[in-house]
């Protein structure tokens, strides 16, 4: 099946641009097609699971948070050979290019995934770039429309997707600089290697606030990687680290139950995050599955911070991570919160807010 603008052969996928009279050239055709994936948009989180699957011959990574193969998430780097040799990121694959056309490996199915990060080495801004023709013959050069290699290619993926295909901005460079254990040289994974990887935190405040569960609390490489300082934990289990330290350690006890208080933690929680944010610390909020309690905790937050509504908090974090779902006691204290944050009720907690 080809798309508008992609033929496909028959022993090996590929893509040809589109003339130039296409629409999709078009910011605005680029921008119905593409995302941004960035620690700066709340729709993309960089992380790993321990359900990482192999789908259609290519190794990807399943969003923490998405069952089955809705989620897995290939990552495509358009640089060159010599630049995906010397580091790439975990499980992405190269595109290759001849001529005009993009190639791919062999048996994968685009349009079998929802998740598809298409990266260069620095692409920063989905317009369209100015660049000189060195083949114009003459004193002066004419400057031609042209754009990066990774919006190039997902231009071209995107006749083959149904869903947009996300374009990372800042590219190989910026990402490997701001995750550098998501790195390597290896190429080829076996199935064991690809189930012993473990998920990471959520990202909620790019680079300073994570949500988690409380394996991750507890897990060593996952401290040292997102340099986390300070933990938050809203549970009644006592995790290894800051243990006996206020200053690192805030420790809401409570059960995941209905009748679980979280109210009267609520000041002392946004205080706690408050400073450790003006010391430049990392912070970590979990409680044991990083679903009902520690999610109510980084809503509360939110809405202290930004002066927002409980619906809007909730649409936030829903777009870092799909399982938000506090209990409905914990929601009716996030509307009493609401009440104090702005001054009177705003959210309809009545009607469900996933």
């Amino acid at each position: 099946m080809a798309g508008a603008g992609g033929v496909r052969t028959s022993k090996r996928k590929s893509w040809r641009r589109a003339s130039d009279s296409n629409d999709l050239h078009r910011m605005q055709g680029l921008l119905a097609l593409f995302r941004w994936a960035s620690r700066e948009e709340p729709n993309f989180r960089p992380r790993l699971t321990s359900q990482i699957s192999r789908y259609h011959g290519w190794p990807v990574g399943r969003r923490n948070d998405a069952p089955g193969p809705v989620g897995v998430q290939p990552k495509a780097d358009v640089r060159s050979k010599q630049e995906y040799d010397e580091s790439h990121v975990i499980t992405a694959r190269r595109v290759k290019k001849k001529g005009d056309e993009y190639l791919i490996p062999e048996s994968v199915d685009l349009e079998c995934v929802k998740y598809c990060v298409v990266y260069d080495n620095n692409s920063s801004c989905l317009d369209l770039i100015l660049k000189d023709d060195s083949d114009n013959s003459g004193s002066s050069k004419n400057e031609l429309l042209a754009r990066g290699a990774a919006i190039a290619c997902g231009k071209a993926i995107a006749h083959l997707t149904r869903h947009p295909v996300q374009i990372l901005r800042g590219g190989y460079e910026s990402f490997s600089a701001m995750y550098h254990f998501f790195r390597t040289q290896k190429i080829i994974w076996m199935p064991q290697e690809l189930d012993e990887f473990q998920a990471y935190p959520v990202e909620i405040v790019p680079g300073r606030i994570y949500l988690g569960d409380f394996r991750q609390a507890c897990d060593p490489k996952i401290q040292k990687d997102l340099k986390i300082k300070a933990h938050v934990n809203v549970s009644m289990e006592t995790g290894p680290f800051f243990v006996g330290n206020a200053d690192k350690l805030l420790h809401i006890q409570i059960e995941d139950s209905l009748e679980a208080i979280i109210s009267p933690f609520l000041r002392h929680l946004c205080h706690f995050i408050d400073i450790h944010l003006e010391l430049g610390s990392v912070i970590l909020i979990f409680s044991t599955l990083g679903i009902s309690r520690s999610c109510a905790a980084i809503l509360a937050y939110l809405m202290h911070r930004n002066e927002q509504t409980l619906k809007k908090s909730w649409e936030y974090v829903k777009k870092c991570k799909n399982n938000v779902r506090p209990n409905r006691a914990l929601v009716a204290q996030l509307s009493q919160w609401e009440t104090i944050v702005l001054g009177g009720f705003v959210t309809d907690i009545s009607v469900p807010l996933c």
